[in-house]
């Protein structure tokens, strides 16, 4: 395919549902979907396909999404770091000739 944008512009425009949430409600709801992905715990499926369908229409509540997901993850597998040695570590990556 010549222009790749217009078959995702395409998968965009068939996702879309009748009635759907905006970013506000997505994110008001985004704990709720964080938690029951990271539980197992079904939402409920209205809720639930309409978040799903809010996740493949807008790339800044998916970074979001990906970003509370991934420490949720972190922390109930308790493997999240220390606030100290991710700062350590951060402030090491931006001034290496301090290390």
């Amino acid at each position: 395919m010549k222009h790749p944008h217009i078959h995702h512009w395409l998968e965009q425009i068939y996702a879309t549902q009748e009635s759907e949430p905006d970013c506000q409600q997505f994110q008001a709801a985004l704990p709720q979907l964080v938690d029951s992905d990271i539980s197992g715990d079904a939402l409920p499926e209205t809720l639930e396909v309409a978040l799903r369908a809010h996740l493949k229409q807008c790339s800044a509540c998916r970074d979001d999404y990906v970003a509370l997901k991934l420490i949720a993850e972190l922390t109930a597998h308790d493997e999240l770091p220390e606030t100290e040695d991710s700062l350590a570590q951060f402030e090491a990556q931006a001034n290496p000739e301090h290390s």
